[in-house]
C-alpha cells in the first residue's frame, strides 16, 4: 500500500492501526514498524477490540492529529482477523 502510493516509510509520521475484533501482542502497529522499519520516532497508535465503530474512531483520530501539525499518516484498517475460516461448502 505504501509502495503504491509512492511513499517511503520513513516518511510516515503517524501510524494508526485498527481491528475490530482482535487486540494482539505485539500490537498490529508495532509489528509492522518492525516489518517495514518506519521511522524510530514515529507516533503509533493501536486500536483494536471495539467492534464496527473502530474505523470511524481511526479516522476521527487522524483528523484531530492532522488538525495539530501537518503531518503524514497513515491508517491500516483491518476488519476481521480470525484464525478460522469458511471453506466455502455450504453443504
Amino acid at each position: 500500500m505504501i509502495v503504491f502510493a509512492g511513499i517511503r516509510p520513513d516518511q510516515i509520521d503517524i501510524l494508526i492501526t485498527n481491528c475490530s475484533i482482535f487486540c494482539p501482542t505485539p500490537s498490529l502497529a508495532s509489528m509492522l514498524i518492525n516489518k517495514f522499519k518506519f521511522r524510530r520516532d514515529i507516533q503509533s497508535y493501536n486500536l483494536g477490540g471495539m467492534g464496527c465503530s473502530i474505523g470511524v474512531v481511526a479516522i476521527g483520530l487522524v483528523r484531530d492529529m492532522l488538525q495539530v501539525c501537518l503531518a503524514c499518516s497513515l491508517v491500516s484498517q483491518n476488519p476481521r482477523v480470525l484464525l478460522t475460516g469458511h471453506s466455502g461448502d455450504y453443504t
